[in-house]
């Protein structure tokens, strides 16, 4: 897949306010005794430990039931090179931002200018709840599912297409 050079170039700036926005609230704002001087584990609050959970024992409680699959098994499988859960899972939701915003990006291109393409990107790097794709949860892998689901029908390519809406089932349920 080729890389586009502005999208790497917005998606740096966009990850880099990121990380000063967190990085600010952290530091600054009252927070849970959790995590209280760990700023990396702050990536993984709410539902975020309940995938590494699942990624590093599997499902052992009931109440993990309602997570899908396939999320937890990439961060097992990402794992076995970093040798490190939460960071195995920043690496794969920041992956697939980054992927998803390219492909889109080439989605896009493919019916209109590519400064249009370019505008619809920049909007959603910075939507106010764009954060969720660089923290410890599903949504960047389903997206970057989804619209590779999209190019792949664009493409007139329905098997891989099929594969594609297959693995974002094993995401979640929308």
């Amino acid at each position: 897949m080729k890389l586009y050079s502005s999208i790497t170039y917005f998606f740096l700036i966009w990850i880099i306010a990121m990380l000063v926005i967190f990085y600010f609230g952290f530091a600054n704002f009252p927070h849970s005794f959790q995590f209280k001087n760990d700023f990396l584990k702050s990536f993984a609050n709410w539902d975020g430990g309940h995938y590494l959970g699942i990624a590093q024992f599997g499902y052992s409680e009931k109440y993990q039931y309602a997570f899908f699959p396939l999320y937890p098994l990439l961060i097992n499988l990402i794992n076995r090179l970093t040798n490190d859960y939460l960071v195995s899972a920043l690496l794969l939701s920041i992956g697939c931002a980054f992927l998803m915003f390219n492909l889109l990006f080439k989605l896009i291109s493919l019916d209109f200018d590519k400064k249009i393409a370019q505008k619809v990107i920049i909007i959603i790097l910075f939507f106010p709840t764009s954060f969720y794709l660089v923290t410890v949860y599903s949504e960047s892998l389903f997206l970057l599912l989804t619209v590779a689901c999209f190019f792949s029908i664009k493409k007139n390519n329905l098997f891989l297409a099929t594969i594609f809406t297959s693995l974002a089932s094993g995401t979640m349920l929308v």
